[in-house]
C-alpha cells in the first residue's frame, strides 16, 4: 500500500495488487487473533504493556486495521491514485455518481476509526474477541471504495450482454425503415427501455455535440471505450458499414444471428451445468448427507436437519445469482421475501405444537400469501405470448394496408389475445388518440413484461418513420420469437429437479427404513434418543428437501425462487407416500 508519494507513480494495476495484498494480510491477522484467543488473552491494559509478545501482536493488528485506511486517505498519492481509478473506470461504467460516493465515504472513514479502536480495546479487556470483527468496518468501507468502480464496469457489461440482442433488433428495424441513428438515440434517452445501451448511446450523442463530430465518428470512438467486447464489435462494424455505404441490414442480421447462436450455446452449457453440478450438490445435501450423519451414531439427528436447513438457502441463492438476467420489471425482493418470511415464521411458531408438520402448514399459508404475487408472473407469461401473436398479426394486417392504430383496433376486436392484453392495447389507443407517440406509450402503460413494452416501442419507431413494409414486421416477429425461445432450454432443465424431488422422497424413506431397525437393535447399548432418527426428523428432511428442489425449479422456470401453486403436489406426495411406505 502506498504510504508516501514516490518518485515513480504507481500504475492502477500495481495499486490494486498492493491493496489486495494488504487486505489479505489484515484478514489473516484477524483470523489468527480470533482462533488463538486463549494464547493471547489479557485481563487489562497492563498485561499488554508488560508482555512483549502480546504488545507486538495487538499493536500490529491495531496498526493494520486503523492506520492503513486513515493514513492512506490523508496521503496525497493515494487520493490521486484513487481519483485516477475512478475516472478511468467511470468512462467505462458510466456510473457518474460513483465519484460522489467516493468523496462521501472517504470522509466517513476517519470518523469510524476511533470507534474501531474502542471496539478492539473492549474486546481485549472483556474477552469478547468477536468484537474485533466489527473493528474491520472502516477497512471494509475502504475496500468498497477501491473495488466499487471495478464492480460497476463488470455490472454494466453484464447488462449490455442481456440488452444487446434487443438493441440489434432495433438497429435492424431502424435501418429497414431508412431512419437515422439519432432518432433511436433520442427515443432511448427518453424511454429507458434498454438502460445500459441508452447510456452508451447518450455518450455517443454527447461526443457528437461537444466535439462537433458526426454520429458515425462518435460511435467509432465509443466502440474503443465500452467495456463490453460484443457491443464494441457491433458499434465498430455498424459505423464502418454506414461510412462505406454497404448493406447495413444484412450485416446486422448476420451479427444478430451469430449472437443468438452464441447465446444459445451459452444457455445450453448453463442448463447442463445446472443439471449436473447443482443436481449432484442437492443429492449430496438431501440424500447422502442424512445417510452419512445417521450412520455415524454420534451426531444428533436434529443436527442433520439443521445442516440441511442452513445449506438450502445457499444452494437457492447460488442458482438465482448464476441464472441469465431478465429485463422484466418485477419487484423481486418483495415477491421472494414475503412468502418466505411467512414460511419461516409460521414453521418456527407451530413447531412445538405439531412438530415437523408445521412446515407443511406454513407452506400452504405461504402459498396463500404468494397467490397475489403469482398473478404478476402469470401476467408476464400472458403478455409475452400475446406480444408475439400481435407482431405476427401485424404482418398480415400491414399487407392489407392497416396502420398501427387500426391494427390495434382489429386485434382487440378478435379473440386472439387475452383480456389483460386487450385492456392494455385499449389504453395505448387512447394515448395515441391524445397525440402521445407510441414509443412513449411503451413506458406509460404499467406492464411487468419487457417483451410487451419492447413490442410497443418498436412499433412506435416504425410508425414515426411512416413505414408500412410488411417485411419489416416479419423480420421483427421472427427475431422476437427466436430471442424469446432461447430460454426454453433453461425452463426444461427445471423438470430435472421436479423429477429428482420425487425420487429424493423415496431415497430418504428407504434410508430411514434401513437404519431404523439398526437403531432399535442397539438401543440396549444406551444410544441417546436424540441420535435415533424419529418420524419428526424424517418429515423435516422430506419437507426441507422438497422446498429446496421446488425453489430451484421455480428459479429456472420463472427466474425467481418463488413458491408456485403446483408445489402442493410435492406436499401431497410426502403426506400420502410416507405413511404408506412405513407399513
Amino acid at each position: 500500500m502506498v504510504i508516501k508519494a514516490s518518485s515513480r507513480p504507481y500504475s492502477r494495476r500495481e495499486f490494486l495488487i498492493c491493496f489486495i495484498v494488504t487486505l489479505l494480510v489484515v484478514i489473516c491477522e484477524t483470523a489468527v487473533l480470533t482462533l488463538n484467543v486463549d494464547k493471547v488473552r489479557v485481563t487489562s491494559i497492563k498485561d499488554i504493556i508488560y508482555t512483549p509478545l502480546n504488545f507486538v501482536i495487538y499493536m500490529a493488528y491495531v496498526l493494520s486495521v486503523i492506520l492503513i485506511p486513515i493514513v492512506s486517505i490523508y496521503v496525497a498519492d493515494f487520493m490521486i491514485k484513487l481519483r485516477e481509478i475512478y475516472r478511468f473506470y467511470i468512462i467505462k461504467s458510466l456510473e457518474l455518481e460513483s465519484m460522489e460516493f467516493a468523496r462521501k465515504w472517504s470522509k466517513i472513514i476517519p470518523t469510524l476509526i476511533p470507534i474501531a479502536f474502542l471496539l478492539i480495546i473492549v474486546s481485549v479487556l472483556n474477552g469478547i474477541y468477536l468484537l474485533v470483527l466489527l473493528a474491520l468496518i472502516p477497512f471494509s468501507i475502504y475496500m468498497v471504495l477501491i473495488l466499487k468502480p471495478v464492480y460497476d464496469v463488470y455490472n454494466h457489461s453484464r447488462k449490455i450482454d442481456v440488452e444487446l440482442p434487443w438493441f440489434l433488433v432495433l438497429l435492424i428495424t431502424l435501418e429497414s425503415v431508412r431512419a437515422n441513428i439519432k432518432l433511436l438515440i433520442d427515443r432511448l434517452r427518453n424511454v429507458r427501455i434498454l438502460p445500459a445501451i441508452a447510456k452508451e448511446l447518450i455518450i455517443v450523442d454527447r461526443d457528437s455535440r461537444l466535439y462537433g463530430l458526426s454520429h458515425i465518428s462518435s460511435i467509432i470512438g465509443r466502440a474503443s471505450t465500452t467495456p463490453n467486447a460484443k457491443l464494441s464489435s457491433v458499434l465498430s462494424g455498424y459505423a464502418s458499414h454506414l461510412r462505406s455505404g454497404g448493406d447495413v441490414v444484412s450485416w446486422l442480421k448476420s451479427k444478430l444471428n451469430e449472437l443468438l447462436i452464441i447465446n444459445e450455446f451459452s444457455l445450453k452449457l448453463y442448463s447442463e451445468r445446472m443439471s449436473s453440478v447443482f443436481g449432484q450438490l442437492m443429492i449430496a445435501t438431501y440424500a447422502i448427507l442424512p445417510l452419512i450423519t445417521m450412520t455415524m451414531f454420534v451426531i444428533n439427528a436434529y443436527l442433520t436437519v439443521a445442516l440441511i436447513i442452513s445449506i438450502t438457502p445457499l444452494l437457492v441463492i447460488l442458482v438465482y445469482i448464476s441464472q441469465p438476467r431478465s429485463l422484466n420489471s418485477i419487484h423481486a425482493l418483495k415477491l421472494i421475501s414475503v412468502p418466505l418470511i411467512v414460511l419461516v415464521s409460521v414453521s418456527v411458531i407451530l413447531y412445538r405444537i405439531v412438530g415437523a408438520h408445521s412446515m407443511a402448514i406454513a407452506w400452504i399459508l405461504a402459498l396463500a400469501v404468494s397467490y397475489r404475487y403469482s398473478e404478476i408472473l402469470k401476467e408476464i407469461e400472458i403478455l409475452d405470448k400475446d406480444s408475439i401473436e400481435i407482431t405476427k398479426t401485424m404482418v398480415e394486417l400491414k399487407e392489407n394496408g392497416y396502420d398501427v392504430a387500426s391494427a390495434f383496433e382489429y386485434i382487440i376486436a378478435t379473440g386472439a389475445i387475452h383480456k389483460i392484453t386487450k385492456e392494455k392495447l385499449r389504453t395505448a389507443l387512447i394515448m395515441l388518440c391524445q397525440g402521445i407517440p407510441l414509443t412513449f406509450v411503451a413506458i406509460r402503460i404499467p406492464s411487468p413484461s419487457f417483451l410487451f413494452r419492447f413490442m410497443l416501442f418498436t412499433l412506435g419507431l416504425t410508425q414515426e418513420c411512416g413505414n408500412n413494409d410488411p417485411e419489416v414486421f416479419q423480420t421483427l416477429h421472427e427475431y422476437i420469437t427466436k430471442i424469446k425461445a432461447l430460454r426454453s432450454g433453461v425452463e426444461k432443465t427445471s423438470r430435472f429437479f421436479d423429477v429428482f424431488a420425487f425420487i429424493n422422497v423415496f431415497i430418504v424413506i428407504w434410508i430411514w427404513k434401513s437404519l431404523k431397525p439398526l437403531y432399535e437393535s442397539i438401543t440396549v447399548w444406551g444410544l441417546p434418543s436424540s441420535i435415533s432418527p424419529s418420524f419428526d426428523v424424517l418429515y423435516s428432511i422430506l419437507y426441507i428437501s422438497l422446498l429446496g428442489y421446488t425453489l430451484v425449479s421455480s428459479t429456472l422456470r420463472r427466474g425467481l425462487p418463488f413458491l408456485e401453486l403446483r408445489s402442493i403436489l410435492f406436499l401431497l406426495v410426502v403426506l400420502i407416500i410416507t405413511p404408506l411406505a412405513m407399513l
